[in-house]
């Protein structure tokens, strides 16, 4: 279970093990309430929030820690190592980043109704397949890559002036891009 400001390399490993994979809004809140009504295995958040079936149903960077470090010291290898040797091959490495933009409102009227409200037919050249307004538009778009999943989510922080943007791409050249276009629509 993860929250869809989440990278979708959690869902690529989930697959290969037949494990379902439940996206929810924004915000751990949501994560726990869904540990507290359903068996899960694993709960997390870009953000770095994570917890564990029959664990507490909050983040707990802690846990997190302990579970990295048994994991170095089972196998001998370094995360980053892990990753690369491990992971990327066999799930994928989509790159993820998420950006804060600083909002006056001017930029915020755009945003809202450039990206959230309605959305672009097209992002970085790449048709927008289908969108999620759950919490703000993330917007899926068609890579003609099978496996190869690209996104861009907007949403508006509840707490302070500014949009939170995230992005995912399978390479570099295309995570730019989707940056310099998302900037591009709203004027910025």
């Amino acid at each position: 279970m993860r929250s869809l400001s989440t990278g979708s390399l959690l869902d690529s490993v989930a697959t290969a093990h037949g494990i379902e994979v439940v996206e929810t809004p924004v915000g751990f809140k949501h994560l726990g309430a869904l540990m507290i009504e359903r068996d899960v295995l694993l709960a997390g958040e870009e953000s770095g929030g994570l917890s564990i079936g029959g664990h507490v149903p909050e983040k707990d960077g802690i846990l997190a820690c302990l579970l990295a470090a048994e994991m170095v010291a089972v196998r001998g290898q370094g995360i980053a190592e892990q990753l690369r040797q491990r992971i990327w091959p066999r799930y994928g490495h989509p790159l993820n980043v998420r950006l804060d933009m600083e909002l006056t409102p001017g930029l915020r009227a755009a945003v809202v109704e450039r990206l959230i409200e309605s959305t672009p037919g097209a992002i970085a050249g790449l048709r927008v397949t289908r969108v999620d307004r759950r919490d703000g538009a993330k917007m899926y778009l068609d890579t003609g890559r099978e496996g190869a999943e690209a996104w861009v989510l907007v949403r508006l922080s509840g707490t302070e002036p500014l949009a939170r943007l995230f992005f995912q791409a399978p390479d570099g050249d295309l995570l730019a891009a989707l940056q310099r276009d998302t900037e591009r629509i709203t004027g910025d």
